[in-house]
């Protein structure tokens, strides 16, 4: 579809594919983004099945939800509370500790996500049971420190969560227990 002349050599503009070329000397006049889709989908299912949007899945993050409702709303709060299973809330507020102790310590991401894992692998395991979940997510995050070579101590990362040192190494030694392979120091 000829839509002008070419400013440089005079040629003859083109329409093609959401750019306009001219035919004599190649010059890219204008392009225009495709904001379409690239794949073609003729069933709903199908269109569904091709698209790639949405938040990432992550495997740390489970079924977890951590949006919590407010004080405000008092009784829509205590039936969120009383349908959300138990080891869903421990494993979101032990997230969400992970990750503060994580920040305040500046730990790298690798660090932090493998803490997590070790917190939801003792929750799974039982090392929670009983046990203030500050502790757990302390020894958690020293595990991971130890497995990727990252100097810290437990005395440090324990005062940092709020729990007590004891605690923290009694989770630690459960950890390890429970399956967690942490290198020798």
């Amino acid at each position: 579809m000829a839509v002008g002349s070419c400013p440089e050599c005079g040629g003859r503009l083109i329409r093609d594919r959401g750019e306009v070329v001219c035919s004599s000397c190649g010059l890219v006049l204008s392009e225009e983004r495709a904001w379409g889709p690239e794949w073609r989908a003729f069933t709903p299912e199908e269109r569904e099945r091709r698209e790639r949007v949405g938040a990432p899945i992550n495997p740390l993050i489970g079924d977890a939800l951590t949006t919590e409702v407010g004080w405000s709303l008092g009784r829509l709060r205590w039936w969120h509370e009383v349908v959300t299973a138990s080891s869903v809330r421990l494993v979101a507020r032990g997230r969400a500790t992970v990750e503060k102790v994580a920040s305040q310590l500046g730990l790298p991401e690798r660090v932090k996500d493998l803490a997590v894992q070790y917190f939801v692998r003792g929750v799974r395991a039982g090392v929670s049971k009983g046990r203030p979940a500050r502790a757990l997510a302390a020894a958690a995050v020293y595990a991971a420190c130890r497995a990727h070579g990252v100097p810290r101590t437990l005395r440090e990362i324990a005062r940092t969560a709020g729990a007590p040192r004891r605690r923290a190494f009694r989770c630690y030694r459960l950890l390890v227990e429970a399956g967690v392979r942490v290198p020798r120091a």
